[in-house]
């Protein structure tokens, strides 16, 4: 600023001041209802003046204040809540510091203040003030049933939150904000501009519409929504445009994005609702996400504030006077992961303001130049239809799949003919061997084989089979199938295996549906194989195929089909799958590559031949050279398995998931060298991380492969092959990469391509499809469908499947568009159930399906354990722990093991059928039950809560607490008083009422949830302090909020005083055995501050010794043991109680100071004296933890001397393996760093942060480099 007059500058803010009572605000909360605003009557000082001309290094000591200004906090029952600094730092040169707390006002506000103090300045007249408190009586004038009807409405097809942030992974995250921005030139935003207006619709609609399409694009649901600051400034109260105050409200743009309605019309569609928000533009953001039906969870990540009139442009803009402002900037956050503000200079302006924990730059650049695409692009055609606009165009899509290879001669030669020429190359070699559980039967070798399938196929042609009969296999599994096979193939006709297992309906289905001309089986199965009269059939056994006959010379082309193979179907009718020769050929010749399969390979063949990749695994052996082991028609025990995979040398053996984890399981039971198998196959289902390891660590194999693909696909279009040192990353196996010349791509609903990264449905397309479903030309239309990415005309398979690709090509399975469900209005992933209950202690396995009791829809779980013992419902208490209520089953049926299909899958359709029993709410049985709920309805804003209903897990925090605590003493209920230890230890109605109070003591439950829980992530668990209590961390937890869930373990004599601790040794230990009984396994993540830092290395010392890992290990400020707070000095409880009051109530020192010293003990009586005395003495400038009262607080603090005297029974604090992240507080020197680091622990991140001990962890330094470590150890979310 220059031409400052300080005195006339000083009295313009001292007039604002008298005219405007919101600039002499204070808040204060006094145990009523709700807190108060209180107007003082003399106008408060605003303006600090200092004198730095002269001072070297000016602009580094500008921007320290600056920082340090920002970093100050306001404490709001203290007017003002602003400040500013002019600093002199020339004779004619200033810079001003204005820092302001938002409750006071708003941008607009702040605009208004800035252009009237300037008018001040100048001598202009003042315009008339409008009182903001009219703004509050207007406010309590506003029919809040007429809001709720009207929100709820506006909700009503919201399916779900929009979090941008989820959808995105994080490869680096870091702490604190980021910024960068869209430029549009003034052509650019003129045509944006015309566009606009040509529609009938405003800018800011037309951004907004590029945003919803966006995030519609980005995380795949129809319906989205982001939040929208408006004015809120009422237009039918006079004077509301010149008042001052806090107006603006965030209220949330829901919209269906559409896929056949026009651009123009689906904006007007957008500035109708904008338009329509306006006259309830006032209600809170907390009442709408209420009245949302989503468990109160935040409804979006994102927020759009278009500004209007920006504070930069009015001072630019002043002429007044000599005063001239030369650089203006500005530093504001919101709690928003991702916040645009949008403005309108000389062109059009975009900031893309980003927490870097939950975006990486180049993501955000990348959103950035989709955003920009976008609004162009919206702009092209006003009549093009919505649907049309993808954040890629097909060329882009195209370049992702990168060049398909090149069908070589040779690669589509029909397989038959591959594997007559390996009977040519190795005749003697041993080709099948079919093998029982206890013992080996015959064997044939490759000449063998090949004389006897051609024995077969010329008998077929004499039998009048011709190119694509279809010939139907009924047998049981023995050479002679592979040889019918093989046979068909060579005749050029098509064969469908039939399981002798399956149902007859089934099976006569299938066999007239295929139109089939003819049925090999075997002679003890004749009778049942008689299912269609009008079929020939041939016992293949009672055949002498032993002969040497010419070869057939049937000729097969590439499009001929080779088999067919049924399927599931939603019509309830199994549909058949048609494959062709070209493709078959192709799939099969590229696993032998992946597999490195050779002549030395013997690989076992335990699959149904029903099951498509039954048949992958038959061929590729053979045209590989390799030996394939059948097993016979039972089907093996775990046992049994192991012992034929050793007995036999297998090198490649494939199963499903489920009986995969069988092997493990028995295999470490079994103990001894683990078969020597050089690849396990999984395949059939998604594999869980917990089995991919458990196999790996027990099986030993040299590469594990996961296998994934739809029949119609030709057995596996992707695959994952992995040493076995490597990790899936994830809560499922990869799926790997192509196979092939295939083409995979990854599309939005409307059938859009998207970028790497994000999820979407996976289309298959290239050779590696099927023709289609034979003889259902309908059904192939409908799944089957043209490739737009294809110049040759062909045909993407869409499978149903959500996945996401990696930068590297690789892509992992997220999980079926089928398999959301909807309960309760809620929808619903199962898999992240059945994660969680996989996680609980005697689980081997689990699912979860959705079932009808009559009452709607219903969630059951199933899981798999050796032993009940009252699993189920010790699984339904764990889940409540750690997932929403609407998340956890109404019953957990425990199994032996799970049924499974003849192929080995799960059988869905096999599990028994629960006996529903409700477990709704819980009404209260007496009127201090009635009551309580009640003042919990009142302070969680929630319709109902029954006597069960978790405190916390319906949103309560530390204030809310406080809240509760000071309306049940108003109730004045005779014997009945509530204490905050109360609410820790028994957070329901029921056990604060005390009516179900059971004789037997039982341990107090130290972990206290402090953020809604989240599924994909292990959750971090914060030890308490010096304390005993764990709200310090409630800022930590709320920036993980989403992200991680926190869980604080508090200390256990605060929650029962007849609770003794003896040790901190003591104490870490019974903390793991309660963080084990939350979360069973490892990863574990742990944070301490304080004392909290000694307690999170003793417990990581104790995981470590369990055989648990620890992937986070947080020191914040953290004890040490040290020679200087080794011994106890004679005054220490004063220092001690003094900087707890002063951290708990926030009081002057002097108050403090003159407290204690009318006392001369430290004893519990004393100390409940003295801060009652402290209260008393300034009841109107205490915190709200004031309202605990003395004898409280006074608990807390005796709790608080016993830790310190446990932490002096500790020489020295264990290391563990773990690597650790320090911060440390440049306002506590101390030796204890120095005295931690001479024990050479293993430093991850060491960082000094500008605070002090008692604030550290309320400093945005140390809250964002907490966040950002954690990022780093995060599962990625697939």
């Amino acid at each position: 600023v220059r031409g400052v007059d300080g005195p006339r500058f000083r009295e313009a803010w001292a007039d604002a001041a008298r005219r405007h009572a919101i600039l002499r605000t204070a808040f204060l909360w006094e145990g009523d209802k709700e807190p108060l605003q209180v107007m003082l009557r003399d106008a408060p000082t605003l303006l600090t003046e200092l004198d730095w001309r002269g001072l070297d290094d000016q602009p580094a000591r500008v921007r320290q204040l600056a920082l340090e200004e920002r970093e100050r906090d306001f404490s709001l029952n203290r007017a003002p809540l602003l400040r500013l600094l002019l600093v002199r730092l020339e004779d004619d040169r200033y810079r001003l510091i204005w820092t302001y707390h938002h409750i006071l006002m708003d941008g607009w506000s702040v605009s208004r203040l800035i252009g009237e103090v300037l008018r001040h300045y100048s001598g202009a007249e003042h315009e008339p003030v409008a009182a903001y408190r009219d703004y509050i009586d207007w406010l309590g004038q506003q029919v809040a049933e007429a809001s709720e009807a009207f929100w709820k409405g506006k909700l009503s097809n919201l399916e779900g939150a929009t979090h941008l942030a989820r959808a995105l992974s994080v490869k680096a995250p870091q702490a604190g904000y980021h910024a960068i921005y869209t430029h549009l030139s003034a052509g650019q935003t003129a045509r944006l501009q015309a566009f606009a207006q040509q529609q009938q619709v405003t800018l800011n609609t037309l951004v907004q519409a590029a945003w919803l399409l966006l995030l519609q694009r980005y995380t795949g649901q129809r319906t989205v929504t982001f939040g929208a600051t408006v004015s809120g400034r009422p237009e039918t109260l006079n004077g509301s445009e010149n008042m001052l105050g806090l107006f603006i409200n965030t209220l949330p743009v829901v919209n269906s994005v559409p896929t056949e309605v026009s651009v123009g019309d689906w904006l007007r569609d957008i500035q109708a609702y904008n338009l329509d928000i306006r006259d309830f533009q006032q209600t809170p953001l907390s009442d709408i996400q209420r009245w949302a039906g989503q468990g109160g969870q935040s409804l979006f990540d994102s927020i759009i504030v278009f500004e209007n009139q920006p504070v930069d442009r009015t001072l630019r803009e002043w002429n007044g006077d000599s005063l001239r402002f030369e650089d203006v900037s500005d530093f504001g956050l919101t709690s928003f992961a991702m916040d645009l503000m949008v403005s309108l200079d000389e062109g059009l302006r975009i900031e893309y303001m980003h927490q870097r924990d939950q975006f990486d730059l180049a993501t955000v650049e990348i959103l950035r130049s989709h955003m920009e695409s976008l609004m162009q692009r919206l702009c092209d055609d006003a009549g093009r239809a919505v649907g049309e606009l993808g954040l890629l165009t097909l060329d882009e899509g195209r370049a992702l799949d990168g060049e398909l290879p090149v069908v070589a001669e040779g690669d589509e030669t029909p397989v038959h003919e591959l594997i007559r020429q390996r009977a040519r190359l190795q005749p003697e070699h041993t080709a099948l061997v079919l093998s029982y559980a206890e013992r080996d039967a015959e064997h044939l070798s490759y000449a063998e084989l090949d004389r006897r399938s051609d024995a077969l196929a010329v008998h077929l042609l004499e039998q009048g089979v011709q190119a694509e009969d279809v010939i139907g296999v009924f047998m049981e599994r023995s050479l002679e199938l592979v040889v019918s096979l093989l046979a068909v193939m060579k005749c050029g006709a098509a064969y469908v295996p039939l399981d002798p297992q399956y149902p007859q309906e089934r099976l006569r289905y299938m066999m007239a549906d295929s139109d089939m001309r003819l049925l090999l089986t075997q002679e003890r199965l004749r009778d049942s194989a008689q299912l269609n009269p009008g079929t020939a059939m041939v016992a293949v056994d009672r055949l002498n195929l032993d002969v040497d006959v010419a070869a057939p010379s049937c000729a097969v082309h590439a499009e001929q089909l080779a088999y067919l193979i049924y399927t599931s179907g939603s019509t309830g009718k199994p549909k058949s799958v048609a494959v062709a020769h070209g493709p078959l050929s192709m799939h099969v010749q590229a696993i032998s590559e992946l597999y490195e399969m050779d002549p030395g390979n013997r690989e076992l063949h335990f699959m149904s031949f029903a099951f498509d990749g039954a048949h992958e695994r038959w061929i590729t052996a053979l045209i590989s050279g390799s030996t394939l082991v059948i097993r016979d028609n039972t089907l093996w025990t775990a046992e049994q398995t192991l012992a034929v995979l050793h007995r036999q040398r297998i090198s490649v053996a494939c199963f499903p998931p489920a009986y995969l984890l069988q092997l493990a399981e028995h295999a470490e039971l079994q103990g001894g060298d683990p078969p020597p198998v050089r690849i396990y196959c999984f395949g059939g289902d998604a594999v869980p991380d917990a089995t991919f390891e458990r196999v790996k660590h027990t099986l030993k194999p040299q590469y594990l492969v996961n296998g994934y693909g739809p029949t119609e696909t030709v057995v596996t279009p992707l695959l994952w092959k992995i040493a076995a040192d490597g990790h899936c990353q994830a809560m499922y196996a990869p799926i790997g990469q192509r196979v092939g010349t295939r083409s995979l791509h990854v599309l939005d609903m409307d059938l859009n391509p998207l970028p790497v990264g994000m999820i979407g449905e996976l289309y298959i397309g290239g050779r590696g499809v099927a023709r289609g479903y034979h003889r259902h030309p309908w059904q192939s239309a409908e799944r089957f469908v043209a490739d737009p990415f294809s110049a040759e005309g062909g045909r993407l398979y869409r499978t149903g499947d959500l996945v996401r690709r990696r930068e590297d090509g690789v892509f992992d399975y997220v999980g079926r568009i089928d398999h959301q469900v909807k309960v309760r209005g809620f929808r619903i992933e199962l898999g992240e159930i059945e994660a969680r209950l996989r996680e609980q202690a005697g689980v081997n396995d689990a699912l979860v399906v959705v079932r009808d009791n009559g009452q709607g829809p219903q969630l059951v779980g199933y899981v798999v354990a050796t032993q009940d013992d009252g699993l189920g419902p010790r699984c339904q208490a764990a889940l409540r722990e750690s997932l929403p209520d609407y998340m956890v089953p109404t019953q957990v049926v425990v199994l032996p093991r799970f049924p499974l299909t003849p192929n080995g899958k799960f059988d869905r359709k096999a599990l028994p059928d629960p006996a529903f029993s409700g477990r709704d709410y819980v009404a209260p049985r007496t009127p201090l039950e009635w009551a309580l709920a009640d003042i919990w309805q009142q302070v969680l804003g929630i319709e109902k809560v029954g006597i069960t209903d978790n405190f916390f897990e319906l949103g309560g925090d530390s204030l809310r607490t406080l809240k509760v605590i000071s309306k049940v003493r108003a109730l004045n209920e005779p014997g009945f008083q509530l204490k905050l230890r109360d609410m820790m230890a028994k957070p329901t109605i029921a056990g604060l009422s005390g009516v179900d109070e059971q004789p037997v003591r039982q341990s107090p439950q130290p972990l206290l949830l402090l953020n809604q829980p989240v599924g994909d992530q292990p959750a971090l668990f914060c030890l308490h302090a010096g304390f005993g209590t764990v709200f310090d961390y409630e800022p930590l937890a709320r920036r993980l909020d989403g992200e991680r869930t926190v869980y604080g373990v508090q200390c256990r004599m605060l929650l029962d005083r007849q609770w003794h601790d003896t040790s901190l040794a003591q104490m870490a230990a019974d903390y793991v055995e309660a963080i084990r009984a939350r979360q069973p396994q490892g990863p574990y993540h742990v944070l301490g501050w304080s004392l909290g830092g000694a307690l999170a290395l003793l417990v990581s010392d104790l995981f470590e010794q369990q055989g648990q890992r620890v992937a986070f290990v947080g020191l914040v400020d953290s004890f040490v043991p040290t020679q200087a707070n080794a011994v106890a000095s004679a005054d220490e409880w004063r220092v001690d109680l003094a900087e707890f009051l002063g951290a708990a109530l926030g009081m002057d020192g002097e108050v403090i100071a003159r407290a204690l010293s009318s006392e001369s003990a430290g004893d519990f009586d004393a100390v409940a004296r003295i801060i009652r005395a402290v209260i008393d003495s300034q009841s109107d400038q205490a915190s709200g933890y004031a309202l605990l009262g003395a004898d409280e607080l006074a608990q807390t603090f005796m709790v608080s001397t016993r830790l310190k005297a446990l932490s002096r029974q500790v020489e020295t604090l264990p290391i563990p393996q773990a690597g650790l992240h320090c911060w440390w507080a440049d306002g506590n020197p101390t030796a204890e760093r120095a005295t931690l680091e001479c024990q050479q622990p293993r430093l991850r991140k060491v960082q000094v942060v500008t605070a002090g001990h008692f604030d550290i962890l309320q400093r945005d330094e140390c809250l964002s480099a907490v966040v950002a470590a954690l990022g780093l150890e995060m599962v990625p979310e697939f």
